[in-house]
């Protein structure tokens, strides 16, 4: 069940960064504050916290204060274990009406995760009695249900929760190394295999010589394929560093067109 329920915690976190990873429409920053922000989000989805932290941090520097930004600052924190920043900074997005319930259940993981389970039911019961998202109203409850479940526990067999709590021993440990292997293939179809123009054209790649040239329209299909490598290495407690190979082309299917291959 906790194993279930971490899954489902993490997963929601992560899809909730990634829904509200862009700017907010109709605010608009210096170009190096968005760049910063833009950045940071793209550290943060490589799992280095540290650094988006850094970027998120210049972002605020550049003039970015937002709701969003705090939110991601929270996120970033909160996935670095530095839980008493990640609920500050959570604070300061729950003014955002947009953010506020999913701010509210994290503050309840941040302190549930910092050892405190007095204000992790507070923040958790009011994502539970919230009516404007079920799934995090849910969720919220079955937070709720783990720490009662976790308190009496504790109290059967004498284990002083606050010095040594139960979640604490169920921690899975960081691995030092990882690493991560991907491919995706598919099929498609192209209406105009070279690109080639609409109207009749002249060749001038000889600048003497100019020679008209009609254009044929091929179509074909292909297939779109994506490689990928990545191995990591925990050399610190919240940081990496890995190595990646990315690779993506569309290979056409008639060996008459195998020249329009890309990759």
């Amino acid at each position: 069940m906790r194993a279930r329920h971490r899954h489902a915690v993490r997963a929601l976190i992560l899809a909730a960064f990634a829904a509200l990873a862009g700017a907010q429409p109709g605010v608009v920053f210096a170009a190096s504050a968005e760049e910063s922000f833009a950045d940071g989000n793209r550290l943060f989805k490589q799992k280095l916290y540290w650094a988006a932290l850094l970027r998120y941090e210049q972002a605020a520097d550049a003039g970015m204060d937002t709701p969003l930004l705090h939110y991601n600052v929270g996120v970033a924190h909160y996935k670095a274990r530095q839980y008493r920043r990640a609920a500050a900074a959570f604070e300061k997005a729950a003014v955002s009406p947009r953010l506020e319930i999913l701010a509210h259940y994290n503050l309840g993981l941040t302190a549930y995760a910092d050892n405190d389970n007095a204000t992790a039911l507070r923040w958790f019961r009011n994502a539970r009695d919230q009516e404007r998202n079920e799934q995090i109203s849910a969720l919220a409850a079955q937070a709720i249900d783990r720490i009662r479940r976790d308190v009496l526990f504790a109290a059967n067999n004498d284990v002083e929760t606050d010095d040594k709590p139960l979640r604490e021993l169920e921690r899975d440990p960081r691995p030092f190394s990882d690493h991560e292997i991907y491919a995706r293939v598919g099929f498609g179809s192209d209406d105009n295999v070279y690109r080639s123009p609409a109207e009749p054209y002249v060749d001038r790649s000889d600048p003497n010589v100019g020679v008209p040239v009609t254009p044929v329209v091929q179509s074909g299909s292909f297939i779109p394929v994506r490689l990928g490598a990545k191995y990591l290495v925990n050399s610190f407690e919240h940081e990496s560093f890995f190595a990646r190979y990315r690779g993506q082309g569309r290979f056409y299917t008639a060996a008459e067109q195998t020249n329009a291959n890309e990759f």
